[in-house]
């Protein structure tokens, strides 16, 4: 047939193009995936801000908890307010995070659903291939068939026209030996006609075989006939058969093209949805690009904020409840101090009276009063300011003073005061230090030399504020501490620049139950 190879071509077509459509909807699944990775690990990322949100809301309500108990507490509990109403800002900036994340998960959706309308169409694709193997399966069947259906029938006509062909050819033969025979028959009649008859019984004989003659002529006649009858019924059965061939052809040709207008809509059209697809998949990427964007850089400006804020507001409240514990221990102990100088006062009168009043009866042992130390306290507060006797101001311009605090439990300025300490030790940099919370005259000292930053530990050097634990460490790590501690050179001057998030104070102790 004319149409076979036209099948082949565009069956090859179709299977290109199935493997074009196949590649586009892998790539299209690859980019969900990425996409649906991106959209977790945002997720995790914002469950952990929401996390520790979450833990410094318990920690300012262990603060707030705390401080109720103090005198301050309606100064303190504003600021606490306003830290809240700043978490509340936080929460809200987060609840429009989570909004877009939610569009996030909506475009999501939408890329689902083109990826689901991919897949149908790859099975429409399939569907369309099996039904073309189908209608080449029907097709070759129909051509089995009709070949089958038509060898017998022209098997049979061949075999009639070869039989009749042989039946004519034999006739023929046996009309052309009967007009032998006639002839030589009449030849002899003439010949006898011409001389004169020799008897009645020759002429008899010689008629009646000239009457069988022309009786076996007009059978053969006859025969000829028929088989001229049934070559024209086989030749108008032959011409039939062509005709229904040709019909056939026609119809098979009239399916073929509407097969291949069939295959061209809809080829069409699945390159128009490709095209729709992937312009869908371009915009929807860029959008997702844009939003991931954006939502990175909300991220990173609420975490910066909140850490710049909440982080900031925790350590002015955590150094203002330090200072309050801190002026509370030195109240306590002048208090104790002075308790027991009146208890002092109070047992040598009492000693002076029992001594008048036992004057006269001698004998009488008077027992003495045992010394109690003054009222028992759960909590071993540090002393006095006057136990510390450190040149805040030493004359040697060089000497280097650590400002740390003892009431303080936090490891972290445990660990940041070792480090300057064992730095200087290998450095051979002679250093003291000095406690602020046992005194007052070093904490107002170093509030009067660095009224910026109040975290601990602080380096001063010559009786002025140096640096801080970050500029040490960031000097000491970039090979100019030696510079930094040096009478000319400073933070500033070394273009150190601390980091903030790392400058909190340390966490206070508990304050003392009554």
């Amino acid at each position: 047939m004319p149409c076979l190879g036209s099948r082949k071509k565009v069956s090859q077509k179709t299977s290109s193009e199935g493997s074009t459509r196949r590649s586009v909807s892998i790539k299209s699944h690859s980019s969900v995936t990425q996409i649906k990775q991106e959209y977790q690990e945002l997720k995790s990322k914002n469950m952990e801000h929401l996390d520790m949100i979450a833990k410094q809301k318990s920690e300012l309500e262990q603060l707030k908890n705390q401080l109720t108990t103090t005198n301050k507490a309606q100064e303190i509990e504003a600021q606490h307010k306003q830290t809240l109403s700043e978490l509340a800002a936080k929460e809200t900036q987060l609840e429009e995070i989570k909004k877009e994340m939610q569009a996030l998960k909506e475009t999501l959706e939408l890329i689902q659903q083109e990826d689901q309308t991919a897949h149908l169409l790859a099975e429409k694709d399939k569907l369309i291939k099996e039904k073309e193997c189908e209608l080449e399966t029907l097709q070759i069947q129909f051509e089995n068939e009709r070949a089958e259906l038509v060898k017998p029938a022209l098997a049979q006509v061949t075999s009639q026209l070869d039989e009749l062909k042989e039946t004519n050819k034999a006739v023929m033969e046996r009309l052309g030996e009967k007009e032998n025979e006639l002839a030589e028959l009449r030849s002899q009649l003439n010949r006898r006609d011409r001389k004169p008859k020799s008897g009645v019984s020759k002429d008899q004989e010689q008629k009646q075989r000239l009457n069988r003659l022309t009786m076996d002529l007009e059978q053969d006649r006859m025969l000829m006939q028929k088989l001229e009858e049934l070559n024209h019924q086989l030749e108008a059965q032959k011409q039939k058969h062509e005709a229904i061939l040709e019909s056939h052809a026609k119809a098979m040709a009239e399916k073929d093209k509407s097969l291949e207008k069939l295959k061209q809509s809809h080829e069409s059209a699945i390159r128009n949805l490709e095209q729709n697809q992937a312009q869908n998949l371009n915009k929807l990427q860029l959008r997702y690009e844009k939003d991931v964007s954006l939502l990175n850089q909300r991220l990173n400006q609420a975490e910066s904020q909140a850490k710049t804020t909440v982080d900031d507001e925790v350590s002015k409240i955590l150094y203002e409840f330090e200072q309050y514990e801190h002026n509370h221990s030195i109240e306590v102990a002048h208090l104790q101090q002075s308790h027991q100088e009146q208890m002092s006062v109070m047992r040598q009168g009492q000693q002076s009276e029992i001594q008048q009043l036992s004057g006269e009866n001698s004998k009488i042992l008077v027992p003495k009063l045992r010394k109690t130390g003054g009222p028992s306290s759960k909590f071993k507060w540090p002393a006095p300011e006057a136990s510390q006797s450190v040149d805040l101001s030493p004359r040697d311009p060089k000497e280097v003073h650590i400002y740390t605090s003892s009431i303080s439990n936090n490891p972290k300025l445990k660990q940041q005061e070792e480090d300057i300490v064992k730095t200087l030790e290998v450095q051979d940099i002679k250093f003291k230090v000095i406690d602020v919370a046992k005194s007052e005259l070093a904490l107002q000292h170093m509030r009067k030399q660095n009224a910026k930053s109040r975290a601990l530990p602080q380096i001063f050097m010559g009786g002025s504020y140096k640096c801080t634990y970050e500029e040490f460490v960031q000097a000491k790590n970039n090979g100019k501490l030696l510079q930094l501690l040096s009478k000319q050179e400073g933070a500033a001057k070394l273009s150190i620049n601390p980091n903030r998030t790392s400058s909190y104070l340390p966490t206070p102790i508990s304050t003392p139950s009554s």
